[in-house]
């Protein structure tokens, strides 16, 4: 699966910031795409609908990361400093 991750500012308002992601099996058209203020949340819920995938196989994510990032940083560095991580392998259970 691969998961496009983007991080957005409002420009009149730096202080409001969301999180857009698009998900789906690589190289497919047809996919899923949610936002969300809270990151802890969007994550969650990107792995919750992943997790549909793992009734017949080990799904390995692939995370696409972009957007605006914070003044003087990264987004990756802001997802670390959320304390968010990003699952990679979600397995049959």
């Amino acid at each position: 699966m691969q998961v496009k991750l983007d991080r957005l500012v409002d420009d009149e308002d730096p202080e409001d910031v969301g999180w857009y992601a698009e998900w789906g099996i690589r190289d497919d058209s047809a996919g899923t795409e949610d936002s969300a203020e809270d990151f802890r949340e969007l994550v969650a819920g990107i792995a919750s609908d992943v997790h549909r995938w793992t009734h017949r196989y080990d799904v390995t994510i692939e995370w696409v990361i972009g957007g605006d990032a914070p003044e003087g940083s990264t987004v990756e560095k802001e997802i670390a400093r959320l304390g968010v991580t990003l699952p990679r392998n979600i397995s049959v259970k």
